[in-house]
């Protein structure tokens, strides 16, 4: 198990889009559970942590992957309740 997680990690890293299915996956089981407002929530907040992050150490942000790292689980999130709620 340790060795598929290191294998999807380093996948991840290798495109900014990888990084985007990953967080596409993450958002189902938070979905199902808190809804798409939770959910949209969590991921914008955590993506506005990582951008503070980078700006305490002087790293210059990729707003297109923070923003993708949002956006991308807010619609897998969406519709997952479409697709529950109809």
């Amino acid at each position: 198990m340790i060795k598929l997680l290191i294998a999807i990690n380093k996948w991840s890293d290798t495109k900014t889009w990888h990084s985007w299915v990953i967080h596409g996956l993450g958002a189902i089981p938070i979905a199902l559970v808190f809804g798409l407002n939770a959910t949209s929530t969590f991921f914008l907040l955590r993506e506005l942590e990582q951008l503070a992050h980078e700006k305490m150490n002087g790293v210059t942000p990729d707003y297109q992957d923070h923003l993708g790292d949002w956006i991308i689980p807010s619609l897998v999130a969406g519709l997952i309740g479409v697709l529950v709620n109809g």
